[in-house]
């Protein structure tokens, strides 16, 4: 029938798809910077550097997941601008064809 609207949850299902996937490594490596400084340790990423919590040191494995969910992040960044590419495209090739469905129905009805 002319004049309904163009489904779109798919689209918005697959924005937030991309949009997770970007985020979740960026806010982990947030979550840790701001983790090391409420403890004052300092982040080092060519050599560990001590912060000791509790007891023991985990200097080195907070630097190690601080600089590899950053790595990570980059990916995933590069991951989602080609994705959000094809997503705007699909999205204006399926909008294209849904405007000429709705012509041809509406003409067909007259």
């Amino acid at each position: 029938m002319p004049g309904h609207r163009m489904p779109m949850r798919g689209y918005w299902i697959w924005l937030g798809v991309l949009v997770a996937i970007t985020a979740v490594p960026i806010l982990l490596a947030m979550v840790v910077g701001w983790f090391m400084q409420l403890n004052g340790c300092a982040s080092n990423w060519k050599m560990g550097s001590t912060c000791v919590l509790g007891g023991a040191d985990w200097g080195r494995q907070l630097n190690g997941t601080l600089a590899w969910s950053l790595i990570v992040a980059a990916i995933t960044i590069w991951i989602t601008l080609l994705g959000g590419a094809i997503w705007l495209v699909s999205l204006i090739v399926s909008l294209a064809g849904w405007q000429r469905l709705q012509r041809f129905e509406s003409t067909e009805n007259e």
